[in-house]
């Protein structure tokens, strides 16, 4: 595995999303709470491929391999494994988050160096939409009263007017707003195109 074939991979899982999206809202008469699950399920497919990227590529560049433009990130590690790198990673923890920037930018200072390559660009800029998904999905994951609080943040992000009925997770990804970031084009979508530039940016893939 490399950066490109990781790559691949996560463009082949988005795209099987979009397919099944356009699937989806090409039928009619659908029932609300099947549709809800749809979309759900369909952002945490993406969402995950996402994360599953990142760790891929940062794994690839402490073991000196090059990203999609030839390009190696100077280290200050040199496992000898995948197994290895992921030890080093893991330390005290029990689970590797790739879902917040921070947490992956101060990785990136432990163990790599030169914050002008593709795979730390590419996190800083994509801090706000990891952060947003990360609420999402944890309210799709869990629906707990923490999570809702947070959950509510997303959906001001895109209906700066908040409705009076909270949207599900599910409502809020199928919805189309008329103003804010995902203007007229649906919630999933918007998250769906956002992952796609971040896996770009992280791997430097050409436009």
């Amino acid at each position: 595995m490399d950066y490109a074939t990781a790559h691949a991979g996560f463009v082949q899982r988005l795209d099987t999303t979009h397919r099944l999206q356009t699937r989806i809202n090409a039928e009619e008469a659908q029932d609300p709470a099947e549709l809800d699950l749809l979309f759900e399920s369909m952002f945490i497919a993406a969402f995950r491929a996402l994360e599953n990227l990142l760790e891929d590529c940062f794994i690839y560049s402490m073991q000196g391999m090059a990203d999609m433009s030839g390009v190696a990130v100077p280290r200050h590690a040199s496992p000898t494994s995948r197994q290895h790198a992921r030890e080093m990673l893991m330390g005290p923890q029990t689970v590797l988050d790739w879902t917040t920037a921070g947490a992956i930018t101060r990785r990136f200072e432990t163990f790599l160096n030169d914050k002008n390559v593709g795979l730390y660009v590419g996190v800083t800029g994509g801090s706000s939409t990891l952060s947003t998904a990360k609420d999402l999905r944890n309210h799709i994951a869990h629906n707990s009263d923490e999570s809702a609080a947070k959950y509510a943040r997303v959906v001001g992000v895109f209906y700066p007017t908040m409705p009076l009925v909270i949207p599900t997770p599910g409502e809020l990804l199928r919805s189309t707003p008329t103003v804010g970031p995902a203007k007229s084009k649906q919630v999933f979508t918007y998250f769906r195109e956002r992952f796609i530039d971040i896996a770009r940016n992280i791997t430097a893939a050409p436009a």
